[in-house]
């Protein structure tokens, strides 16, 4: 599983462990680190046009397993887009999952899904994970990578809604 911090109220994140969060194997990507917000992502990585992620569907999923403090299983299915003149190789990612009651939790790692995946023009790639949640949340956040001439660039995560059915 990929490092997670988590912001309690305090300016500097803590790291923490859970069933979706334990600290891991370190980080080898050279994209921020810092906790940050996606509207505050550092100026050397730049958005490149044509480059999107799609949320393709979020699933409650009560059958996998979770934490006695986050009983909440989301499969999330999202789809990276080249649509750009370029090709781009995705090197990492960082999530902000912000719960209703306040707590944030960030997820960074490199690569997605354990690879770093090439897209040339026109490819797209396709992948799920999933998250643990203790009450309804909100998720956000980026992925980072270059482009074959080594610019740096990024694309952002549309905010999407972990939001507990009725009957959970």
């Amino acid at each position: 599983m990929a490092p997670c911090l988590s912001i309690a109220s305090a300016p500097q994140p803590r790291s923490v462990s859970n069933a979706n969060c334990a600290v891991s194997q370190p980080i080898k990507a050279d994209f921020p680190r810092a906790f940050f917000t996606p509207a505050t992502v550092p100026k050397k990585y730049q958005e490149l046009e044509g480059l999107t992620v799609r949320v393709d569907d979020i699933v409650y999923m009560p059958s996998l397993d979770a934490p006695a403090d986050k009983p909440h299983p989301f499969v999330y299915f999202i789809t990276i887009v080249n649509e750009s003149t370029e090709r781009v190789r995705i090197l990492g990612r960082k999530w902000v999952v912000r719960e209703r009651e306040g707590e944030v939790c960030v997820v960074e790692g490199d690569g997605v899904v354990g690879q770093t995946p090439a897209l040339e023009p026109g490819d797209d790639f396709s992948y799920n994970s999933y998250h643990v949640i203790g009450d309804d949340a909100v998720a956000s956040g980026s992925f980072f990578g270059t482009t074959a001439e080594g610019k740096k660039v990024l694309a952002k995560v549309p905010e999407f809604k972990l939001e507990l059915p009725d009957w959970a």
